[in-house]
């Protein structure tokens, strides 16, 4: 059994080694704060966390920071909802 090791605040490229060394193995990143390219930003979680005891060729999953700013869809706003003025308003069909 090993200790997973803490690959917070690095990048995927830094942490693989890192993972390997300790003899675990690394998932693709998932965004955890918006499109980005998930092998550049740091990693700002991991599962398991560092420190926990695994067994050899255990994966750590990572999950990196977006950038906000590149690439991706931005979704559009949600329209705000009618306000009703009262209830007769409200039962009365539009014309």
């Amino acid at each position: 059994m090993r200790k997973v090791p803490d690959l917070l605040g690095l990048t995927v490229d830094e942490a693989r080694p890192a993972c390997q060394a300790s003899g675990f193995l690394l998932t693709e990143p998932e965004t955890e704060y918006g499109p980005t390219n998930g092998f550049d930003a740091p990693i700002v979680r991991q599962r398991p966390p560092a420190d926990t005891v695994g067994g050899r060729g255990d994966y750590v999953m990572v999950w990196t920071s977006g950038s906000g700013g590149v690439g991706g869809v931005r979704e559009p706003g949600i329209p705000p909802r009618p306000t009703v003025v009262n209830s007769e308003e409200a039962e009365r069909p539009s014309s």
